[in-house]
């Protein structure tokens, strides 16, 4: 005896298995951990690119977002949390985040951001491609453009200060060692560093103070969180004597250089996730992925700066400033 089966339920049951495909399951939402090493302005605004970058591709996601305060074994800890949290991804903001992850992580991918020379610092072997568990990108700026900004800034430059603490010691002598290398070029202008490193803040006026002794016709405030921290202290004591403040940080600038030569941080971080998407949707070997490099960066010029400073701006800088500011501010909110 056969079975009947009436027209009407054999398309509901084919309109049942029709809704049933056509409804997917959610995708699985990634678990991502985010390493600060210290209270930086740079980071921050990477991060701030990062939850931008994120929220824009739509796959869901939860960020775990931790700082080490400057402290080896805290980011230790914070590192073994991620994994034993059994995180998709690492995400490692800053030189010394990078370094750390470096050293403690095991099978699980590290994505650095806002390294600022990741093969100088020993970050990455190279350029090409770490090898290992980590990828990443830079926010370098070819020592070239520094100086060719700075000399735009101040014609006049022969003997170029540099100061710098050792607590950002990786960082600061990245650039400084990129710098100095430039400068041995036979085609480099004939610029002389004198270098000051400080370990306190009581240090910072005496150092400023031994640099304008020696003839500096400018002062760089590199990537320096220390320093830049305190510009109130090294701007009062340089504009004394007439003599410029020059940066490449976008904090410094609004503290008190009158020019600077720095990175779209937020941009930085957007970008890292194009590097992260490659491992966590593709699948991708980290250590095959070429670091990240940024393709532009912005001239900054603080008029107020250069008026306390009695120092007239150059109508060859201005023309080509991509921010101008006229306020000084020794503890933005928001800078780089």
């Amino acid at each position: 005896m056969c079975a009947i089966v009436r027209p009407s339920l054999l398309l509901a049951f084919a309109a049942g298995l029709a809704g049933q495909e056509a409804v997917s399951p959610a995708p699985r939402p990634w678990r991502i951990g985010v390493l600060f090493w210290h209270d930086s302005p740079n980071d921050a605004e990477a991060l701030r690119g990062i939850r931008n970058a994120l929220e824009a591709r739509g796959h869901p996601h939860e960020l775990l977002v931790e700082a080490a305060g400057s402290d080896r074994e805290a980011a230790y800890a914070i590192l073994d949390g991620f994994v034993a949290s059994d995180v998709d991804l690492i995400v490692a903001l800053g030189t010394e985040a990078a370094l750390r992850a470096k050293e403690r992580v095991r099978g699980i991918p590290v994505v650095f951001t806002a390294v600022t020379n990741p093969v100088e610092s020993g970050v990455v072997a190279a350029w090409e491609g770490s090898g290992t568990h980590l990828a990443g990108n830079s926010n370098w700026i070819e020592p070239e453009t520094i100086v060719r900004v700075f000399r735009l800034a101040v014609p006049h430059l022969r003997r170029l200060g540099v100061l710098r603490s050792e607590r950002s010691e990786v960082v600061s002598a990245a650039e400084l060692r990129g710098v100095r290398r430039y400068l041995q070029e036979p085609e480099a202008p004939p610029i002389e560093i004198v270098e000051a490193v400080v370990e306190g803040e009581g240090e910072l006026g005496p150092a400023v103070d031994e640099l304008l002794a020696q003839g500096v016709d400018a002062i760089w405030i590199g990537i320096d969180n220390f320093v830049y921290s305190n510009m109130e202290t090294v701007f009062g004591r340089a504009r004394v004597q007439g003599v410029p403040l020059l940066t490449s940080s976008l904090r410094g600038t609004r503290a008190g250089a009158v020019a600077g030569v720095v990175v779209d941080y937020e941009m930085l971080g957007e970008q890292a996730v194009v590097i992260a998407l490659e491992v966590l949707e593709k699948g991708r070997d980290p250590g095959t992925l070429p670091i990240g490099t940024m393709r532009g960066y912005r001239v900054v010029v603080n008029l107020a700066a250069a008026a306390a400073s009695d120092y007239e701006l150059p109508l060859s800088l201005l023309v080509i400033a991509d921010v101008i500011l006229d306020s000084l501010d020794a503890e933005p909110g928001d800078g780089r």
